[in-house]
């Protein structure tokens, strides 16, 4: 009895010994990768491996990535060194292994760091949006400020000679006609005083000057926001980098590896800095372009002032009979 039993086990364990001899997986041929290197561009090209579906490919230790051919060119970046594996995987995994990895070595030139404008911009985050949006409010403000000043700038030469004349004759209604079609501060502050004629001097001067703060009120609206954004986008771009650099610095604490990679850091820092470089592109052309608009405010203002003199020389001048 003790024979057959164990007997019996004997046959058993053959019998499940059997099929897993039979279904043991065979491993593919490792491929043989080749290189030819030009410049910072590796051309990689291996024999096609029986029972492969696809390829695994791997550069210097790098998440490997599919290959459906036989052929890839990879393009460099930072490194000069670098090394390929290749693995086959089967298309059949329940009789196939994976082959084993076949490396190849390559050196190429010094990669060029091409990077677009779009794919900056986007790394930037959302905090680039607000600078678009303040860019295209300074360039409003400046388009329309520098018009309206323009229109403000632009006055007959002879406007005064023929105020005078006038004012001489003692045709005070085509003088006020005059004014009313030229449109212009000087024309509306001279309109003003012509309108006071009969009353004092000092109050002709004064309903002058309150004419003219409220033209020079006019033509400065607008111009806080354009300074505002000069200073603001600066500060806003700032404000991007340090958020970015806090990201970086909190995705390298929660690093696995005991290592901080130099590429790791300054791959980071470099997206952080996009939005200072942002802010100050915009930031930088607003503040010129808000010195610009008030010095011509302040060229138009010394204008208002030499003309209010001679309105009040023109009535000090006896009136022609």
């Amino acid at each position: 009895m003790r024979k057959i039993v164990t007997f019996f086990i004997c046959f058993v364990l053959l019998a499940l010994a059997v099929p897993t001899m039979a279904v043991a997986q065979e491993p593919l041929s490792t491929p043989v990768v080749r290189t030819s290197v030009e410049k910072n561009k590796v051309t990689l090209s291996w024999d096609a491996v029986e029972n492969a579906a696809f390829y695994e490919l791997t550069a210097n230790s790098n998440t490997p990535f599919v290959v459906n051919d036989t052929t890839y060119t990879y393009t460099g970046k930072y490194e000069t060194e670098y090394v390929f594996s290749v693995v086959a995987k089967p298309s059949d995994e329940a009789k196939f292994a994976p082959s084993l990895a076949g490396n190849a070595v390559a050196k190429t030139a010094q990669g060029e760091r091409s990077i677009s404008f779009w794919s900056l911009f986007k790394s930037g985050g959302w905090l680039m949006w607000v600078l678009v949006l303040l860019a295209g409010v300074m360039i409003f403000i400046f388009v329309e400020r520098f018009i309206a000043i323009q229109k403000a700038t632009t006055i007959d030469r002879n406007f005064m000679n023929r105020i005078r004349d006038f004012i001489s004759e003692g045709n005070i209604d085509a003088a006020i006609d005059l004014c009313r079609r030229t449109n212009s501060p000087i024309a509306r502050m001279v309109e003003k005083g012509i309108e006071r004629i009969g009353r004092p001097m000092s109050d002709i001067q004064t309903s002058i000057e309150n004419v003219a703060n409220v033209e020079v009120a006019k033509l400065e609206s607008g111009l806080p926001w354009l300074s505002s954004i000069a200073g603001g986008a600066p500060m806003i771009g700032f404000l991007g980098t340090v958020v970015g650099m806090v990201q970086v610095f909190m995705g390298m604490s929660t690093t696995q590896s005991g290592g901080i990679e130099l590429a790791q850091l300054s791959g980071g820092m470099y997206v952080a800095m996009v939005t200072t470089v942002g802010g100050l592109i915009v930031g930088i052309p607003a503040y010129f372009a808000y010195n610009y608009l008030v010095a011509r405010i302040e060229k138009l203002i010394f204008r208002m002032e030499a003309t209010t003199i001679a309105f009040m020389d023109i009535l000090n001048q006896p009136v022609q009979k």
